[in-house]
């Protein structure tokens, strides 16, 4: 018996960074985890293999007994398309993930089984009814499982010379209720922890695959502060015994800088750069968004508190709240440029299932009902779709896509990047010239394409590389490969957010 999990393309899109894959010289950004830990909830005898569309393409005809897709809402249409032609030929289909969640019965309709929640439980169950000749149209978790029941993902099956990163998930859940999230409802609001033993244990293995960063994917990784503190310990110790060097990201609140313990356990443990939602610094507009845990800091203060660490802080900022005008839109270029912070995710509100904001959109009457849920602003640079999925006056929703892609131009000036990226940098307060990678074949074609890239586009481009490098050379900017990564990284941030501005204005 054999199992073949697949993950379609996913669109270049703001954080997956694929226009700078060629710099890099990788295909994609992140190793596919969610199927890898459905492997590892196979039976040892069943075949399994993994294709992942990013960095290979899917073969039209297989072999295998049962064909497994999971994927998240923008990549519906290319998950679907496959699954009616493995179906044609009489393969089992199962899906699974955030994309059945929001088209349970499109899901159904191509597909012989589809998966709802974690699939811990409801997988095994899965593979008896198959064996069995007993199985349900629909699977249902409807309980947060037990995540020490969760095993060591079947990393084996990843072709990691692809990727950039790993991945390990330490913990799921988030305890706050921002209005537009749907993490609450998906994960639970009590932080659920693996065992650090066995973090520890997943972070070895994909060491031993050569990788240089791992993503530990947790929406928020100091749910549980004590934990987070437990684990970072033990990644520091497991740090000395690598032959090579490693670095660690993640996702958390603002708040966090109110520890300074952990924001040191997280220098000690290489954590280079945390995303977090900063998403406005209007204290009025947080608490519509209900981020009441950004209220409880002084913004300002606590992104100084992290970057002085040598952490960056990659930002989630997020327009698109009744009542914002232009001077909303130039209000938040000014923190930017004040604070230092990276602004990797610039986004327009979407009414997302699953969270308070799309009841109250619902009451409203107030969601497009869009092919892929939501507007283009969230989902790539290539759609026709409106920006958002939430109706607003006519001539607010214009007002609202100028100032946006006015924004997001702005932002992504040259020069506009290179203040902020270097106002961040040099708040670090080691001393000395730090952050030298490894010194390898593959680092060296890397910095290598990136000095051609920025030596040979443009005379603003060439002199961002100058500037990067006289901060680093006049010790203001402490840590080489990080400017060199925002560097690689600008190129993908300038064609997606150029791309995505002429997109919405074409469908405005």
């Amino acid at each position: 018996m054999k199992i073949t999990f697949i993950t379609t393309k996913i669109q270049p899109h703001a954080m997956n960074l694929a226009y700078t894959m060629d710099l890099v010289g990788r295909k994609f950004a992140t190793i596919p985890l969610p199927l890898a830990t459905l492997a590892a909830l196979t039976p040892s005898e069943i075949n399994c293999e993994i294709i992942d569309e990013n960095i290979e393409d899917i073969p039209l005809s297989l072999s295998s007994d049962i064909i497994v897709f999971t994927g998240i809402s923008c990549q519906k249409e290319r998950l679907f398309e496959l699954a009616k032609h493995f179906k044609s030929q009489g393969k089992f289909i199962a899906i699974g993930g955030p994309v059945v969640d929001a088209f349970k019965e499109e899901c159904l309709e191509v597909s012989d089984s589809a998966f709802i929640g974690e699939g811990e439980y409801t997988w095994p169950q899965f593979i008896k009814d198959y064996q069995e000749g007993n199985l349900q149209s629909i699977y249902h978790e409807k309980n947060n499982i037990d995540i020490h029941d969760s095993p060591i993902p079947r990393f084996d099956l990843i072709k990691y010379q692809h990727y950039v990163s790993g991945a390990v998930q330490a913990t799921r859940g988030c305890p706050y209720g921002c209005e537009y999230c749907d993490v609450p409802a998906v994960w639970g609001k009590k932080a659920r922890s693996k065992k650090i033993t066995q973090v520890i244990e997943e972070i070895k293995i994909q060491a031993q695959f050569h990788v240089d960063s791992i993503f530990i994917v947790d929406d928020h990784f100091a749910a549980n502060s004590k934990y987070a503190k437990e684990l970072l310990r033990a990644i520091a110790q497991l740090l000395k015994t690598l032959p090579k060097q490693l670095y660690f990201y993640t996702q958390v609140p603002i708040n966090v800088a109110k520890d300074a313990e952990l924001l040191d356990l997280m220098k000690a443990a290489n954590m280079r750069r945390l995303f977090i939602g900063i998403e406005s610094s209007d204290q009025d507009k947080l608490i519509t968004m209900n981020k009441l845990q950004n209220n409880q800091v002084d913004i300002r203060t606590a992104i100084d508190e992290i970057q002085k660490r040598g952490i960056v802080v990659w930002a989630g900022i997020l327009f698109g709240y009744d009542g914002e005008t232009k001077a909303s839109f130039d209000k938040e270029l000014n923190f930017i440029k004040e604070t230092g912070i990276s602004p990797m995710l610039i986004g327009l509100v979407q009414a997302l299932p699953n969270t308070p904001l799309f009841e109250r959109m619902q009451e409203e009457q107030r969601v497009k009902d869009l092919p892929i849920g939501m507007g283009s602003a969230a989902t790539g640079d290539n759609r026709h779709d409106p920006s958002s999925n939430i109706i607003f006056q006519t001539d607010t929703e214009k007002e609202l896509n100028i100032n946006f892609c006015n924004f997001i131009r702005t932002i992504y000036q040259p020069e506009t990047y290179t203040d902020f990226i270097l106002k961040g940098s040099a708040k670090e307060q080691n001393s000395g010239f730090g952050g030298w990678p490894d010194i390898n074949w593959n680092n060296i074609k890397l910095v290598s394409r990136i000095v051609w890239h920025f030596s040979t586009t443009s005379k603003a481009k060439r002199k961002m590389l100058g500037r990067f490098m006289w901060s680093y050379i006049t010790g203001k900017s402490k840590n080489i490969e990080e400017l060199f990564f925002h560097l690689g990284i600008y190129k993908h941030m300038d064609i997606f957010y150029t791309k995505l501005a002429e997109n919405i204005e074409a469908n405005s």
